[in-house]
């Protein structure tokens, strides 16, 4: 699956597949544009130029945070990956996850990413 961000049928085509019936704790294609601009934000924070972005990743689940909540629930999660224009759904599924989580976000660099990275972080607390 490759599809882009910025091309709400097909998200939503691909959304009502994954998610079936279901109509909680799903995504819409503005929250999956709001997750890319996160994703984004991370990337220009670690000051990472904008030609070197190509290939990073980032995952999102959500999740509730509620005590009255015991049992296993489905929850929609979503891969996105940055190409040389724009982010691209990479992958789309229903996933099981417990209450008493925070939403998960995570950030996946290339090594070449991870280099910048830290030679921002070294200069900043080393230097």
């Amino acid at each position: 699956m490759k599809i882009n961000i910025t091309n709400d049928m097909k998200i939503e085509k691909a959304l009502k597949a994954i998610n079936g019936k279901a109509r909680a704790r799903t995504l819409s294609p503005i929250e999956i544009r709001d997750i890319a601009d996160t994703a984004e934000r991370r990337l220009i924070k670690l000051d990472i130029p904008k030609k070197a972005r190509i290939g990073a990743r980032f995952f999102y689940c959500e999740s509730i945070g509620v005590n009255s909540y015991r049992y296993e629930y489905q929850t929609t999660s979503v891969m996105i990956e940055r190409t040389a224009t724009n982010w691209f759904i990479t992958l789309l599924e229903r996933i099981s996850e417990y209450p008493n989580k925070s939403s998960y976000k995570q950030l996946y660099l290339t090594p070449e990413q991870e280099q910048i990275a830290c030679k921002k972080y070294l200069k900043k607390w080393c230097y």
